[in-house]
């Protein structure tokens, strides 16, 4: 569940600095997606909820995948960033440097 909601979100950061920087998709890009939603307290809230989702879930209920997915599904809305506040976040970041090279290492 972690992965696809993480993955999820990450690409959506990605997302928005593509669409309010106006800049191609570069490694330093990605990783500076990366980097934000690992910084973000929304990580650490969406971890929170999964772990009290599994220790709420049965056994019964860890079999089927439809509670999971729905589960899923709510995170992802819950924390999902809305166009208003992208853009006070924009604001926050401040401008962007995308002159790095391509062969730029993908370390974080």
């Amino acid at each position: 569940m972690a992965y696809i909601i993480d993955l999820t979100l990450i690409m959506q950061n990605l997302f928005w600095f593509v669409a309010i920087y106006r800049v191609p998709v570069s490694r330093r890009l990605v990783k500076f997606a990366f980097k934000t939603y690992r910084e973000s307290d929304v990580r650490s809230q969406v971890h929170f909820a999964i772990k009290e989702f599994v220790k709420g879930a049965s056994v019964i209920d860890r079999m089927y995948r439809d509670p999971a997915l729905g589960q899923i599904v709510e995170l992802i809305n819950r924390y999902r960033i809305d166009t208003a506040e992208m853009f006070d976040l924009k604001d926050q970041i401040g401008a962007f440097d995308i002159s790095a090279t391509d062969d730029e290492p993908w370390y974080v």
